[in-house]
């Protein structure tokens, strides 16, 4: 019984010993493999952080970017995002046999990923994105069968998109944004079960969208934006995505009618699909999409009226919508959409037709107290600009030129402390400007040009220390340049021209080191007798024009 018990130990002890010499063994066939990729990454940077760290006097396990597991001691995770690390991927990371999350995104790799790591039997997930891997998408993912993310966006990858890789059946995010991609979407997407995101924008696909993609109920996200795609949306585009939130279309050539049945996809919050062939009207259910967050319409075909319901997509913070064919006024509804950052309702008319977008600018601007950005130039609109505009507090740019919008320019505008652009050119603003504008100090571009503003420029605009652009052509301004022009110190372009100004120019203007543009044509102005003013203009710093 003895016998058999120390027999017994024996056979325990030289099993540990042989796992013992086993784990040290695969975790020196993983250290090999690190060691072959710092290699490769020390002859373009010697001094690389892996150069420093990745050390044979430390363990593996604790090296930077590198998780081992537990029970295995064999490495895991290989984390080298953002290292700065330029180099190519050895074949030798195939034999990281353990490996299930590999993440050497926004480096400078290059060449291409070697076949060697459909070996990762394990591999999970893989994120190249936004580094300069060249050549075609690689068969050989398609070897590996627990992929479910695949990210190679913004490289140098070439040729079509290999079908094999939808017989990937646990591929649930797919991303290959930002390449030279070209050919068609293939068919065999319907081979997927459970693809949550789809992202190919910005290459050079051609064909039209597979049908059998709308009919994938994972989805989450779908971003054709920036192809060469073409085809109509079908009418029940959104009868079995339940689930998508995004749907960038935007910059292709889809035509036909953007379809009502979007209303469908009731968890959508994103919609872009700018700048194609699409035409008819904006389909009034889209309001009905009360999950959107950013709605782009702008450059296409579309005509009619903006429809009101727009107004219920209470949680809207981009609104997009240029250069179009639309008539009639700006629904006041959207006006009352709190979270709206970005709105942009632009220049409707497309070729020549006469249609544009006419009306006031309504009270109800003021409740847009979220709003960083307003561009509602290039229509017809008329009337004054509200004094409600004092409570946009968060303003940075106003764009509302070229209408027919007349008064004044409020002192309401004096207390929007973070705008930085007042663009009111080409319409029919009269009388002075505020003399408390010089106080919104952050004031970099102030168009005033082709209005019939008059008086004289108040004291308070040399204040403006950020001012990088005055434009106040064709107006009626008068009386003397004041020597204060001189503070202006970050200013390039002045334009006075066509107004009624008198004197001499300031010599103070010739401190004006930035100054690149200067036109004072069509005044009562006689030039400067300061040497360093003319020495300035003979020198080329300022584009003179008197």
């Amino acid at each position: 019984m003895e016998k058999g018990c120390i027999h017994l130990a024996v056979v325990l002890l030289l099993l540990q010993q042989m796992s013992t010499c086993s784990s040290i063994v695969n975790i020196t066939t993983d250290q090999t493999a690190l060691l072959a990729l710092q290699s490769q990454i020390s002859l373009y940077n010697p001094h690389s952080v892996l150069a420093r760290d990745w050390s044979t006097s430390t363990p593996v396990c604790s090296w930077i970017g590198v998780t081992c597991s537990l029970r295995h001691q064999r490495i895991t995770a290989l984390n080298l995002s953002s290292m700065n690390l330029k180099g190519m991927v050895p074949p030798q990371l195939g034999n990281l046999s353990f490996l299930i999350s590999l993440d050497i995104r926004n480096n400078n790799f290059h060449g291409s990923l070697p076949e060697e790591l459909a070996h990762l039997r394990r591999l999970k997930m893989i994120n190249a994105m936004n580094n300069n891997f060249t050549g075609a998408i690689p068969s050989f993912f398609s070897l590996l069968p627990n992929l479910h993310s695949l990210y190679l966006s913004f490289n140098q990858l070439s040729g079509n998109i290999p079908p094999s890789i939808f017989n990937i059946t646990k591929l649930k995010n797919l991303r290959l944004r930002g390449n030279f991609l070209t050919g068609e979407i293939p068919q065999e997407i319907s081979s997927l079960c459970c693809l949550n995101s789809i992202d190919l924008q910005d290459n050079k696909l051609t064909g039209s969208i597979p049908p059998t993609m709308f009919n994938q109920s994972s989805l989450r996200q779908i971003g054709l934006t920036n192809n060469i795609l073409y085809g109509k949306l079908p009418g029940n585009v959104c009868d079995n995505l339940p689930n998508l939130e995004h749907l960038r279309l935007s910059r292709n050539r889809f035509d036909g009618l953007i379809p009502p049945n979007l209303q469908n996809c009731s968890k959508l919050q994103i919609l872009s699909l700018s700048v194609n062939d699409f035409a008819g009207t904006i389909p009034a259910e889209i309001g009905n999409l009360t999950m959107l967050t950013s709605l782009q319409l702008g450059l296409t075909y579309l005509k009619g009226e903006i429809p009101r319901e727009l107004g219920y997509l209470q949680r809207l913070e981009v609104f997009g919508l240029y250069q179009n064919r639309l008539s009639g006024s700006i629904p006041a509804s959207l006006f009352n959409i709190s979270t709206l950052q970005i709105l942009t309702i632009v220049d409707c008319q497309l070729s020549g037709t006469g249609c544009k977008l006419r009306g006031i600018i309504p009270e109800e601007i003021g409740n847009l107290t979220n709003v960083l950005s307003i561009s509602l130039f290039a229509n017809d609109l008329t009337g004054f600009i509200p004094k409600t505009v004092r409570g946009l507090q968060k303003l940075q740019r106003i764009l509302i030129q070229s209408n027919m919008i007349s008064g004044t320019i409020p002192d309401e505008i004096c207390y929007l402390q973070n705008l930085g652009d007042l663009i009111v050119g080409r319409n029919k603003i009269s009388g002075p400007l505020p003399s408390c504008l010089g106080n919104v100090t952050t004031l970099r571009n102030l168009y005033l040009a082709s209005n019939k503003l008059n008086s004289s420029l108040p004291e308070t605009l040399w204040n403006l220390q950020e001012l990088l652009e005055l434009d106040a052509a064709s107006n009626s301004f008068s009386d003397v340049l004041s020597p204060q022009i001189g503070n202006l110190k970050n200013v390039i372009d002045i334009d006075l021209s066509y107004n009624d100004f008198s004197g001499m120019i300031p010599t103070t203007m010739g401190s004006l080191q930035k100054l690149i543009t200067l036109s004072l044509s069509d005044n009562r102005i006689d030039g400067p007798h300061s040497r360093v003013f003319w020495e300035n203009v003979k020198l080329g710093i300022l584009g003179f024009e008197l």
